[in-house]
């Protein structure tokens, strides 16, 4: 049957899809691992495929091997295939051996080619004999040694004997300095745990930084804000109350075409802005399958293909999505988290550097950005996300009092 010509620009659009997700790999390295008998094993080792590629062994002529080869296939953490083909290879005119890497949806291809050395091939086994034979010479020879060594060690018995209670009497005087070194160690351990106790009493006493799980949350809950929502940065289709403090997807609004405005991603951004000192709110997230919390520096990109939410972006949050718990740092790290947040608490300490997150039930800390040397303006940063096909995400972010 002939294609008509959308249906020839169907499948050459498809293909363009295809060939735009491939990534191509590196050369394949080719080794010789060992012996297998009177064979010989092939190693080939490429990476940096996607999707995963086909790799074959072939003769000097271009043809499969034949033996079976063993393929080891793994993946990095950005989904990359790195692949390990070995083959056991006999003797041939040539002893030439070529691996070829092909992409299904690519042009061409990587080979790599291999000659083994004719010595390396064992065609006999006449070696036996010789070995046998040195190992023979090697088992009179060891017994003759232990012989002497036996001699020697009754020898060395003797003077042992005079020896030993020289010895007995250097080990008493160790024995004594040992103990008095013993007792100034225990006075030293004294003193350093006395120092540890004093040195853990003022760590409880620092602020933040100091403080480990749960007990910061009382003090940072001191640095509480009232936070509104600004609706010159809302989405359209982002609908927020009279008061400013709920957020919610909705219908596509007519709103002015303004530079602060997010107008691709559901996001909106706090009225108020903060250039020095701590701050702290809360925000309910009950009954929400995906939101995404946290700060944004005043120059952050707010449109665009894609938005990249991360610190070097302007960016310092943590979201839900896909029932994951994210911290969107340089590489996202999956938090794991004992209870699920209904409502999240966000702390910002502007000097330290450092944004921290909290579950507000469980009063401890889920995550915190530490380091991060502000320079610019910051504003709280909020984003319902998408609503689902079934209705599902349908419940407002909620800014709660503190």
């Amino acid at each position: 049957m002939m294609l008509t010509l959308p249906g020839c620009v169907f499948w050459i659009i498809l293909l363009l899809l295809h060939t735009a997700d491939c990534a191509v790999g590196s050369q394949p390295v080719v080794s010789i691992e060992g012996h297998i008998g009177a064979g010989m094993v092939l190693l080939c080792e490429t990476q940096g495929w996607y999707p995963e590629p086909e790799v074959v062994w072939l003769d000097s002529e271009g043809d499969p091997l034949s033996a079976d080869p063993l393929l080891e296939t793994n993946t990095d953490s950005v989904g990359l295939y790195t692949l390990r083909l070995s083959v056991t290879v006999q003797e041939t005119d040539r002893n030439l051996f070529n691996c070829r890497v092909k992409q299904k949806y690519l042009k061409g291809d990587e080979t790599a080619r291999i000659h083994v050395p004719d010595e390396l091939f064992y065609q006999n086994y006449s070696w036996k004999v010789p070995v046998a034979v040195v190992l023979g010479v090697c088992v009179v020879g060891l017994a003759m040694a232990i012989c002497v060594l036996v001699k020697r060690q009754r020898h060395k018995m003797k003077r042992l004997k005079t020896d030993t209670e020289t010895l007995i009497s250097e080990k008493d005087k160790l024995i004594h300095e040992k103990a008095s070194i013993i007792h100034e160690k225990d006075q030293l351990n004294r003193e350093k745990y006395t120092t540890t106790d004093q040195k853990e009493t003022l760590s409880e006493q620092l602020d933040l930084v100091n403080t480990r799980g749960c007990q910061d949350y009382e003090v940072v809950r001191r640095h509480a804000v009232d936070v509104t929502l600004d609706p010159d940065t809302a989405h359209p289709r982002l609908i927020l109350s009279n008061g400013g403090k709920q957020v919610s997807n909705g219908s596509k609004q007519a709103l002015p075409n303004k530079p602060e405005r997010y107008s691709r991603s559901h996001n909106v951004l706090g009225k108020q802005r903060f250039s020095s000192g701590r701050f702290y709110y809360e925000v309910r997230v009950k009954n929400k399958t995906e939101w995404h919390l946290g700060v944004a520096k005043e120059t952050c990109q707010r449109n665009g293909e894609n938005i990249g939410f991360r610190p070097n972006c302007g960016y310092w949050t943590i979201r839900l999505k896909e029932d994951k718990y994210l911290a969107l740092t340089k590489v996202e790290v999956h938090l794991h988290l004992s209870q699920e947040p209904q409502k999240v608490g966000v702390f910002v300490d502007y000097e330290e550097g450092m944004v921290s997150f909290y579950n507000v039930e469980a009063k401890c800390r889920i995550f915190s950005f530490t380091g991060c040397a502000f320079t610019e303006t910051l504003y709280p940063f909020f984003s319902p996300a998408l609503p689902g096909n079934s209705g599902e995400n349908s419940a407002a972010l909620i800014i709660c009092p503190v």
